[in-house]
Formats: C-alpha cells, sequence, structure tokens
C-alpha cells in the first residue's frame, strides 16, 4: 500500500482492499453481524435457569407442573425482553441463541419432543 493509501485509509475512513474501497465503519458492522457470542451465552444461561428450577427428573403430577413450568417461563419471558432491548438480535444470533438453549437442555438430559417445544417457545419469544 502507497503512502498516500495510508494516508487517505486514515482520514477518510475508508480502506482501500484489492481495488475496491470498502468504509471502515461497514467492514465492522459486517463482522459484528456474525458476532454472537452473547447470544449464545444468553442462550446457554436461560437454559441452566430453567435446569435449576425444573429438574429433569422433577416430575410431580401434570397439573402443578404445568403451573410450575408457567411460572418459570413467564420469569425466562422476562429475561428475554431484557435482552432483546439490550442487544440487536439479527437472524443468525436468534439461531445461535436457540441452538445453544437446545442443546444445554438435550445435555441435561431432558427428552426431545419437550425440548422441541421449549425452543419453539423461546423462538417465539425472541421474534
Amino acid at each position: 500500500m502507497s503512502n498516500w493509501h495510508r494516508q487517505f485509509s486514515l482520514q477518510s475512513g475508508w480502506q482501500l482492499h484489492t481495488w475496491v474501497y470498502f468504509p471502515l465503519r461497514e467492514k465492522h458492522m459486517i463482522l459484528s453481524w456474525f458476532d454472537a457470542q452473547k447470544a449464545k451465552d444468553f442462550g446457554t444461561s436461560l437454559a441452566i435457569f430453567f435446569i435449576e428450577k425444573v429438574p429433569v427428573k422433577d416430575r410431580m403430577e401434570e397439573k402443578k407442573f404445568a403451573a410450575k413450568t408457567q411460572k418459570i417461563l413467564a420469569q425466562m419471558a422476562k429475561q428475554v425482553t431484557q435482552f432483546k432491548a439490550q442487544n440487536k438480535l439479527n437472524t443468525y444470533k436468534k439461531a445461535q441463541l436457540g441452538n445453544a438453549f437446545k442443546w444445554t437442555l438435550k445435555d441435561a438430559g431432558f427428552e426431545g419432543a419437550y425440548i422441541d417445544q421449549l425452543t419453539k417457545w423461546l423462538m417465539l419469544q425472541v421474534s
């Protein structure tokens, strides 16, 4: 890169990239679109929260279980709302969040159909 190009890129905020100029700001935006670490961490923490409140082996009668689960889902919905307010979620980040949530529940030993229902509920909350 010539001295002129270096000076131009520093002063103007544009970067020379193989004969095409990209604004430095747009390059950062493109890369940040794929940075889903916060979403993954939140998905994992949400699953852990659910696991702690409703252990796999904790199967009480159907009505009590449904009531307990509804209370926990309401608490989780509040957490999701707060996370959405603080973080901009695109399609990729939503998918990573759901995937982390699903696999954490799967690793904890929940059954597949139940995990799918919870993950679907979460994706509706995130959307």
